[in-house]
């Protein structure tokens, strides 16, 4: 059985244990196949929304979502035909885009004490013939963790983000993500000068400045870290008004974008990429280490100009060797 690391905290803004919902992109699968996985492994029943979604409803979790990972697919399911030729048309592209677009898993929010349960869905997959990243060329497939926030307020929220900032690289290396992966355009790095701007210990505004700020160089749901759904939900008004939001879920989670999704090999395991962010939760929750850390990393910025997206190596191990000494 796999033993899941456990964060610091375990519980929501409201007292209540922290939920984790989980997104699993995967080809060489139909819809129907995934629904029967599912249900296999948590219960349930199936509703067809459209030949592009499917719901479980009644699971032991709740409602698993079950879709092409593809907007425009999603959107025309709903779009009248307006004639016969439009109809065929759209009816080909369907076909063609179905054929290259990956499936995605999207799960409940399932508690943090829970998501071990979630390794028998992905040992079922891999027996059914799910692909991963690995295996497709030119394919993106990643694994998304959304986990809950422990309180809606700036420290709590500036504290994750700059531990991440400062584990990113020590991150995109545990993860081994994959080439296909890091040349799209779905999980580019912060900017450096937004991170030079973050990790400085003078970098302790209000929340409405975080989100500002954040905004203004990160004007993209394409990060590792995507903070968007979580800076919606704390003020809508303000992030609508920057930011087209209709692909956004604002919800109070963070959106971790960055593991890859090698559903189809026997050594990897969700536990793995869960790991990865506990230990961003780690430093966060540990002021003092967290301040020593990202000093460091500023002062490694300023030097030499430094980049995660290039020469970082040396950096990363120095960092590393801090965290381990100061455990």
């Amino acid at each position: 059985m796999f033993k899941y690391e456990i964060p610091p905290c375990i519980t929501n803004s409201e007292g209540g244990i922290r939920g984790v919902g989980v997104e699993l992109e995967l080809t060489d699968l139909k819809l129907s196949e995934l629904a029967a996985v599912v249900i296999q492994c948590f219960g349930g029943r199936s509703i067809v929304r459209s030949e592009f979604e499917i719901w479980i409803e009644d699971t032991e979790f709740g409602r698993f979502r079950l879709e092409y990972d593809s907007n425009y697919l999603k959107q025309s399911a709903a779009e009248e035909v307006t004639s016969d030729f439009d109809g065929v048309a759209k009816g080909v592209f369907r076909t063609i885009l179905k054929n290259v677009s990956a499936v995605e898993i999207v799960t409940p929010p399932i508690a943090i004490n829970q998501l071990y349960r979630l390794e028998a869905l992905v040992t079922q997959l891999r027996m059914s013939g799910a692909k991963g990243t690995r295996n497709q060329a030119f394919r993106a497939l990643g694994l998304h963790f959304n986990p809950e926030v422990t309180a809606l307020e700036a420290q709590t929220v500036l504290a994750t983000l700059k531990a991440f900032l400062c584990l990113y690289g020590w991150l995109a290396e545990h993860e081994r993500i994959d080439l296909a992966r890091r040349v799209s355009p779905y999980i580019q790095p912060f900017p450096v000068d937004y991170v030079r701007l973050v990790v400085d210990s003078r970098y302790n505004p209000p929340i409405d400045l975080i989100i500002e700020d954040y905004i203004k160089y990160n004007p993209s749901r394409n990060r590792p870290l995507d903070m968007l759904p979580l800076f919606s939900f704390m003020a809508p008004e303000q992030v609508n008004e920057s930011i087209n939001t209709a692909l956004v879920s604002a919800r109070p989670t963070y959106h971790y974008r960055l593991p890859n999704s090698e559903v189809d090999d026997e050594s990897w395991s969700l536990e793995k990429a869960w790991k990865g962010w506990v230990e961003v939760e780690r430093l966060a929750a540990d002021k003092i280490r967290l301040d020593k850390v990202a000093r460091l990393y500023l002062s490694t910025l300023e030097r030499s100009n430094f980049s995660w997206r290039s020469d970082w190596r040396d950096q990363l191990t120095t960092m590393m060797s801090i965290s381990t000494e100061m455990d």
